[in-house]
């Protein structure tokens, strides 16, 4: 089991990598949709796993686990329900309404 987790360690990051890179190239052709932004947090997700996988000591007293928690989930969770509730659905009050409960609670 512990060498395949080592190995899922080793070609995931290539893969989000592979997966920003091509959102990359789409990025210039979905100008007028809303869909870039998926490329945007292609890109986002990709230096922040770069960092953490590069350095593993603390920055400004902040570990890993805690940037995760406080501020790299929250804010994956945000976009990708921004993305379902407010763009696939088309309902604004559910989208501020669960975040802003999400947020608070």
């Amino acid at each position: 089991m512990e060498a395949f987790q080592e190995t899922l360690r080793t070609i995931l990051p290539w893969v989000e990598f592979f997966s920003a890179l091509v959102g990359l190239i789409y990025l210039f052709r979905l100008k007028n949709s809303y869909w870039k932004w998926f490329s945007i947090y292609l890109i986002f997700i990709v230096f922040q796993e770069y960092f953490w996988f590069n350095n593993n000591s603390s920055l400004l007293n902040i570990t890993k686990q805690e940037y995760y928690a406080f501020f790299g989930i929250p804010i994956q969770y945000l976009f990708m329900y921004w993305l379902y509730a407010l763009k696939s659905l088309n309902n604004k009050k559910l989208f501020f309404s669960f975040s802003i409960l999400y947020i608070f609670i």
